[in-house]
């Protein structure tokens, strides 16, 4: 778990993650969707965003930076994550 993109990156370079679970806000800025692009370059990662900011616009810069990574609404739901998780990672 890291709260913000220094954390996430650190974390993801010491323990190489199977996928991540990503917000589009970190630490009180909206680093997310950038550091979920890195952690996919560099780590080749699967993505899934959970965010409760789904406004158009966040959305389309999602799918710009990191395209096909599944987008859920907050509140997520055990079988909703575990779907989009199987998605992400097949």
């Amino acid at each position: 778990l890291a709260s913000n993109e220094k954390d996430a990156k650190e974390l993801a370079m010491s323990n190489r993650p199977d996928v991540v679970v990503m917000d589009v806000y970190l630490g009180g800025a909206r680093t997310g969707i950038e550091t979920a692009r890195w952690l996919k370059e560099v780590c080749d990662v699967p993505i899934v965003f959970v965010t409760a900011y789904s406004d158009d616009g966040t959305l389309e810069r999602i799918h710009e930076v990191v395209p096909g990574a599944p987008v859920l609404s907050k509140p997520v739901y055990h079988d909703t994550l575990a779907h989009a998780v199987s998605e992400a990672v097949h």
